[in-house]
């Protein structure tokens, strides 16, 4: 389980980090806006003995990663709720995060 959660952080950092880029017009951006990233957590319900302490180490992460600069200068922003182990509600938060919150990418552990 060790292993899997760091190769999770890993592959985010590496997905974020392909956020920034240049602009289409071949110059860098010079933009530090957040870069806005999603959590659908399961802090209650049936698996929250799993969901509460992956949700708190991807808080952590984004709090150790902006405390050490951002991503290319720029911090995260994770935008998250509980769905409670049901999967309406997942479905619900995953279209709010997507057509409302306009994040990059969704973290979750299931």
């Amino acid at each position: 389980m060790k292993r899997s959660g760091i190769s999770i952080l890993v592959a985010l950092t590496l997905a974020v980090a392909a956020c920034g880029g240049t602009t289409p017009g071949g110059g860098t951006t010079t933009s530090k806006e957040p870069i806005k990233i999603g959590g659908i957590f399961d802090l209650t319900g049936a698996t929250s003995d799993v969901g509460v302490p992956y949700s708190e180490g991807m808080k952590a992460y984004v709090e150790f990663t902006n405390a050490n600069g951002g991503v290319n200068g720029r911090p995260i922003t994770l935008v998250s709720d509980d769905f409670s182990y049901q999967i309406p509600r997942a479905e619900e938060l995953y279209n709010r995060l997507v057509t409302q919150e306009n994040v990059v990418a969704i973290l979750g552990w299931g």
